[in-house]
């Protein structure tokens, strides 16, 4: 990985988590240390694995997804960065996670509701 390539090292992104792309704004603006050229690295090296688990009644069921590739010089191939991201949902919940020295650091995870009645109170009173 090239630290001359970058303005930030693995910057915090928040939530933010991509499976594809580039963060942009983090490349150095005098462009690769290898040629000079300064364009939209190109992604090589994509590897995605999957793994789902049914569940038993010891373990709870779950599904991951894991992304794995390089940003590279467009033009003379010179490696910028290794790309990581990560999706799992366990139960109810999806986690999110990215770690990129170019697209930087990012985490999320979403709660979903298994009730979709949106009326909060689950026993209302009847009507007098």
């Amino acid at each position: 990985m090239c630290k001359q390539c970058i303005s930030t090292l693995r910057p915090d992104r928040g939530r933010t988590c991509l499976d594809g792309g580039c963060y942009m704004l983090n490349l150095n603006p005098e462009g690769c240390p290898s040629c000079g050229q300064r364009g939209r690295p190109t992604s090589i090296s994509r590897i995605v694995n999957e793994d789902e688990h049914p569940g038993n009644d010891e373990e709870e069921e779950y599904y991951e997804e894991e992304v794995t590739f390089q940003h590279t010089c467009s033009s003379c191939g010179h490696v910028i960065a290794e790309h990581y991201y990560r999706f799992r949902v366990e139960g109810q919940t999806q986690r999110y996670l990215m770690e990129c020295m170019l697209c930087g650091r990012g985490a999320d995870e979403v709660y979903l509701n298994p009730n979709p009645n949106p009326n909060p109170n689950p026993n209302p009173s009847p009507n007098p």
